[in-house]
């Protein structure tokens, strides 16, 4: 943030981790003033309003929502001219060129408003996989849509809003649960500062789910059942509610900054048999 600051950068583009961390800083009184830039494009995983909303309030920073992959680059972006609940709840328009369209199972264009799998093709759309490395993994349809894995709708204007990854669904005795909303509700209890919600095993039901949480400075701890209350309170479905918490002082993090769900994953099932054991 001071490099921003002492090199006047207008314009830079985020992960949400590194967002949150900014707006921490200035939470907790670390960072004061104001920044140069007139925006950031922030991708790459799930972001909540909320935490656009705090970068609004605490560092007087726009944050325009973008989708993309490595694979199509970016695919979408929201627009400064855009409305402030357009900026908040979907992740933008198709960028010129770039065509976007929700999928079925037997890969038919659904309608919009429909929720499906997403699929983009374009100018940026790679030819496939390095031999070795991945080759023939790819999903795609018979008119040329790579299908992302991500769970997507579109609005009647167009506006592309992403719901969940397909791939970190997790199905509890038959009954799928969109971690990304678990965490949203999560987030809003006034301790939790980062959470990860992912499916660990479960004889009878398959899979289970596993909130893993770190808190703020402050709070010295929180136990699954008040947690649960919170999450009642703000209306989660019980069908959604965790049956584990694994609280840690760091989130593990890939080299971009996202959040590692596959190393959370296997910690947050040490640690429950480690539980286990010791009951």
């Amino acid at each position: 943030m001071e490099l921003v600051r002492r090199y006047n950068c207008r314009w830079t583009t985020m992960v949400p981790t590194h967002l949150f961390l900014m707006v921490e800083a200035a939470r907790l009184g670390a960072w004061r003033g104001a920044l140069p830039l007139r925006a950031v494009a922030v991708g790459g995983s799930a972001i909540r309003s909320e935490l656009i909303i705090d970068a609004e309030a605490l560092l007087g920073l726009t944050a325009l929502r973008m989708f993309g992959m490595s694979e199509c680059l970016a695919h979408c972006s929201t627009r400064l001219e855009d409305s402030r609940e357009r900026r908040l709840l979907f992740d933008g328009t198709p960028f010129p060129g770039t065509e976007m369209e929700v999928f079925d199972v037997d890969l038919a264009v659904l309608p919009r408003l429909q929720r499906g799998e997403a699929g983009v093709r374009g100018p940026a759309l790679f030819l496939g996989y390095c031999e070795g490395l991945g080759a023939g993994q790819e999903r795609m349809t018979p008119d040329g849509f790579y299908l992302t894995g991500d769970e997507m709708i579109r609005d009647a204007e167009g506006f592309v809003r992403v719901v969940g990854r397909l791939k970190d669904q997790i199905i509890r005795g038959g009954f799928n649960i969109d971690p990304a909303e678990v965490e949203a509700a999560l987030l809003r209890h006034p301790a939790i500062a980062e959470a990860a919600v992912i499916a660990v095993p479960d004889l009878k039901l398959g899979e289970q789910a596993c909130a893993v949480c770190r808190l703020r400075p402050g709070y010295p701890t929180i136990d699954l059942p008040a947690l649960l209350g919170h999450i009642a309170e703000v209306g989660l479905s019980r069908k959604k509610w965790p049956e584990h918490l694994v609280l840690v002082e760091a989130m593990r993090v890939l080299p971009i900054g996202k959040i590692d769900k596959k190393a959370m994953a296997v910690m947050a099932v040490e640690e429950i048999a480690r539980r286990r054991g010791m009951a």
